[in-house]
């Protein structure tokens, strides 16, 4: 008779990997079920974005800018020397831009006609407010009429809840206005 040898082995698991493609390298993968929200919320984001209302201007647009932005629009008298004032009708408001060395130094929004979809509340104020932010931080400043914010670089804005009305003024805008409206007096010093 003869004996039989069993011999036993243990080997190690080996852990195998498969290559992702260079393409997918940073993209995680996520549990099942996620990455269907995942990429409904980054449409819904990109459509939000898309179907912003286009009634903002910006401080700092130039006119042509303006006018691709809003149509063409209607020239008035300028406020004051060296400015020039467009009128804008876009989506129930009338924007009212002050160009001073051909950009955007401030902005008046209104309603028009008081339409019933057209609305500024505080909503809409604050969605201004971070279209004209430029970068920069607006502040609350205590005022018993309007509401009033005051941006990092000098500038100024507006709501007054009365007239249903929102500027935004530049730190130019301001310093050429005052200049108009308060000329500085002839000296009497040294006669």
């Amino acid at each position: 008779m003869s004996a039989k040898v069993i011999s036993w082995s243990v080997e190690e698991p080996r852990l195998s990997f498969k290559p992702r493609p260079a393409l997918f390298a940073l993209v995680p993968r996520y549990p099942l079920g996620q990455a269907p929200r995942v990429k409904l919320f980054a449409f819904s984001l990109i459509a939000f974005a898309l179907s912003a209302p286009a009634v903002q201007a910006r401080l700092g647009e130039t006119e042509p800018e303006l006018i691709q932005r809003f149509g063409a629009g209607e020239p008035r008298a300028p406020f004051f020397p060296g400015s020039r004032h467009l009128v804008f009708i876009k989506q129930g408001f009338v924007i009212d831009v002050a160009l001073i060395d051909g950009t955007s130094q401030m902005e008046l929004y209104s309603l028009y006609n008081q339409r019933s979809d057209a609305v500024l509340d505080g909503d809409k104020v604050r969605e201004l407010l971070g279209v004209e932010d430029q970068g920069h931080r607006w502040s609350p400043v205590a005022t018993d009429e309007d509401n009033k914010w005051i941006r990092d670089d000098g500038a100024v804005a507006f709501f007054n809840r009365t007239n249903q009305t929102f500027s935004a003024e530049t730190r130019t805008y301001l310093e050429r206005e005052s200049a108009f409206t308060h000329p500085r007096q002839p000296s009497l010093d040294g006669f």
